[in-house]
């Protein structure tokens, strides 16, 4: 009895340790991302990187939002790339179902290649009402900061610098 609640401890604490590193990574990533979209070369390879998305993985998104069913929550994609565009790592905000479909795709991805190794991207998936739609940014003075225009000619995801 005396070792099974040891072992239970031990998993508890390496549970929250996981969290912690989770939390923590992903406020990295955002801080990489927000530091690419401030350079010129990051902007440019932001909307590239934006356009290659809706080509490549489009069809995957959508096959993803039928076997997520109900949990069509919008979440944001957060992808570091190597120096060649391979997909090293993918974090998801929040997790859902759709997102976890798309990224055991997006972790076999290769994109153009970015302008240096461990590069953090993002993608935001705004899902309306059931449904994928995309929205364009609009950037405010800084260029971090962006609000969200329907835009129902290209469904499904946007490349965007804003996180919510």
């Amino acid at each position: 009895m005396r070792i099974s609640l040891v072992v239970i401890a031990v998993a508890l604490l390496v549970a929250a340790t996981l969290a912690d590193d989770q939390a923590t990574r992903l406020q990295e990533a955002r801080t990489a991302v927000e530091a690419n979209l401030k350079t010129r070369e990051g902007k440019t390879y932001d909307e590239k990187l934006g356009k290659e998305f809706m080509e490549k993985h489009l069809s995957t998104m959508k096959q993803c939002a039928q076997r997520a069913g109900n949990d069509l929550e919008s979440f944001w994609i957060l992808m570091k790339l190597d120096k060649d565009g391979a997909v090293k790592e993918v974090l998801l905000h929040p997790a859902t179902k759709l997102g976890a479909c798309a990224k055991e795709t997006l972790l076999k991805a290769t994109f153009s290649p970015p302008p240096r190794a461990a590069y953090w991207v993002s993608v935001y998936m705004k899902l309306t009402h059931g449904a994928c739609r995309t929205h364009a940014p609009t950037a405010t003075a800084k260029g971090l900061a962006a609000s969200f225009l329907p835009n129902p000619a290209e469904p499904c995801c946007r490349h965007s610098p804003a996180f919510g």
